[in-house]
């Protein structure tokens, strides 16, 4: 996965579906059919394949293509798709579909035509490049290449010479996260309480500093118990957060080890943190409020449930007793409630708003009416002529 777009290394394989079209179109296909536009490209490079993605549209074909030199490895290719979602619930052919193939040799052919960005370089060298002239990625590879270099830097030069197959640049996997994990195996059986935490605080004391100098902090632990008849007794604790302090862990784990069916002996242990998230070194000093609440929510999660736990945070609203909402304290941050007083952002939000109150009024009596008065308007407004008001 590499942005918006997913890469793969097709070499050799392109034949299981019938050639290389026949697998761009059934990858694209089923990416249409969830509703997915999909633009996908095939050539000898990786950065090939991305121009063609993103700024292809001839339709190359392996008769208009000359034949210049090769300019990588006759076996390799690159797929590259990028794809983005237009929505859901169109069905079959719900997207839309592109495919671009550069046919195996003719790769500075295929880019002749394409416009500089899609070299993948930096804005800036692209508006240059064209401010020279040089529209076109044919047009850039004919100037000499110490000039490119000393006008747009080495980065542009080396972006050109991947996408061209002059330099390599091989479609790796991500890496994957790291683990961390310790293993004890005991000299023989135990089966008390004392011994099997003497060895889960040795595993932490290896486990602890290992997430330490990744600068991550276990959000989930699990600690595999080993019998002597081959079972397995699991104990593990969750986090409210992300943690490495072998004290604090080994209390949460103190009452889940001590459920444990040790059977006929356990003869190893094992400590593995199954989730983690970034943690930043801290100066350890004194335990400050927002610690010990969250080693009082790790103990009640771990004991009733986190999905038990939770907290008010404050909400957008006109009405002062439905300004907040339920989160889960152990994957939310607190926060002041109701929100402090801003000085010169007008009073306070009252917490709550009472019905209204029926406003009664006094009913005045009216004017007695003078003999010979009429109701309609004509007689009103001929009194207030004769008055002259």
């Amino acid at each position: 996965m590499e942005g918006d777009a997913l890469v793969l290394d097709a070499t050799g394989y392109a034949h299981i579906f019938g050639g290389e079209a026949a697998m761009l179109a059934a990858l694209t296909e089923a990416l249409a059919g969830h509703g997915l536009t999909a633009r996908a490209a095939m050539a000898d490079t990786k950065g090939a394949a991305w121009a063609l993605a993103y700024f292809g549209g001839n339709g190359l074909a392996p008769a208009r293509a000359p034949a210049p030199r090769p300019t990588s490895p006759p076996n390799h290719r690159s797929y590259l798709g990028g794809s983005s979602v237009v929505g859901r619930g169109g069905g079959a052919g719900g997207g839309t579909v592109r495919v671009e193939i550069a046919p195996r040799g003719h790769t500075r052919a295929a880019l002749a035509s394409l416009p500089v960005a899609a070299l993948r370089i930096v804005p800036e060298a692209a508006e240059g490049l064209t401010a020279l002239g040089l529209v076109t990625i044919g047009d850039a590879a004919r100037i000499p290449r110490g000039a490119l270099a000393r006008r747009f830097g080495l980065a542009t030069l080396k972006r050109l010479d991947q996408a061209l197959g002059a330099e390599s640049e091989p479609v790796a996997p991500d890496r994957p996260p790291p683990g961390f994990a310790a293993r004890l195996t005991l000299p023989e059986p135990v089966g008390r309480l004392d011994d099997v935490m003497a060895g889960l605080e040795r595993l932490l004391a290896r486990l602890c500093p290992a997430l330490e100098a990744e600068q991550r902090g276990a959000r989930r632990l699990r600690l595999t118990a080993r019998r002597v008849d081959g079972a397995d007794a699991v104990a593990e604790i969750a986090l409210a957060r992300p943690g490495r302090d072998p004290a604090r862990l080994g209390a949460l784990f103190a009452p889940h080890v001590a459920a444990l069916d040790a059977g006929y002996g356990i003869a190893a242990l094992r400590l593995e943190a199954t989730a983690t998230e970034p943690l930043q070194p801290v100066q350890i000093s004194r335990r400050t409020e927002s610690e010990k609440l969250a080693d009082l929510l790790s103990r009640l999660g771990n004991r009733i449930g986190f999905e038990s736990l939770a907290r008010f945070l404050s909400a957008e609203s006109h009405i002062p007793e439905r300004a907040f909402t339920l989160a889960a304290a152990a994957w939310s941050a607190p926060e002041s409630f109701p929100r402090p007083f801003v000085s010169g952002a007008g009073p306070p939000r009252p917490l709550t708003l009472f019905p209204p109150e029926p406003l009664e009024t006094a009913l005045t009596p009216r004017p007695a009416r003078a003999a010979g008065d009429s109701d309609d308007g004509a007689g009103r407004l001929s009194r207030i002529i004769h008055q002259g008001v």
